[in-house]
């Protein structure tokens, strides 16, 4: 079966009294070309993650192809209610490298690991529902991250700067017998005029 990882579209401005933001104009722009660009193929079933941001992006999908998007509570972002998305966004314009470095010490091992075992499980039951399809799943970086580590068998860590609205594509039987087809395919992203 393929695995269609897409990650939410970019969301609106953040403040600390908002820890589930909407989508931006941009991230429903991003929503509707997934859809465009995914509607053209046959895809049997599509998941989201219970934040509002992967919700506004699979709606636009579901509607073309009518479907039911399904919640799934186990590809929600790493830690949803405790990221700073602002602090985060201007962290990473300020000083890239210094980003990236504490990305790369994102959570304690532990946690990751954890937090690997709960996608993992979703993934897997995805699976083993659609055996012979094609499934989309909105979710998270993290979630992305999380699954194509195990795919690659690597240590849980964030590997990949998934952009919104790009699409992973994995094939698979399960999480043993799975392969990457592709990581964060942007080619259906048209920026702003």
């Amino acid at each position: 079966m393929e695995l269609i990882l897409v990650r939410h579209g970019s969301q609106e401005p953040d403040d600390a009294a908002n820890v589930d933001p909407a989508l931006s104009e941009t991230g429903r722009r991003e929503a509707r070309q997934v859809a465009d660009y995914l509607a053209r193929e046959a895809v049997d079933a599509i998941y989201t993650s219970p934040l509002r941001r992967a919700v506004e992006t699979a709606a636009p999908l579901a509607n073309a192809l009518a479907l039911d998007a399904v919640v799934c509570d186990g590809v929600v972002e790493y830690h949803p209610d405790a990221v700073d998305y602002a602090a985060l966004r201007h962290f990473k314009a300020e000083n890239y490298a210094a980003a990236q470095a504490a990305l790369a010490n994102f959570g304690n091992q532990a946690d990751l690991e954890l937090f690997r075992m709960r996608v993992v499980d979703a993934m897997e039951s995805i699976v083993a529902d659609h055996p012979d399809g094609r499934v989309a799943v909105f979710c998270h970086a993290s979630v992305i991250n999380a699954w194509a580590c195990s795919v690659l068998r690597l240590p849980s860590r964030p590997f990949v700067n998934v952009a919104h609205g790009s699409i992973s594509r994995f094939l698979c039987a399960s999480a043993s017998a799975s392969f990457v087809s592709s990581l964060n395919e942007t080619q259906h992203l048209v920026p702003d005029p």
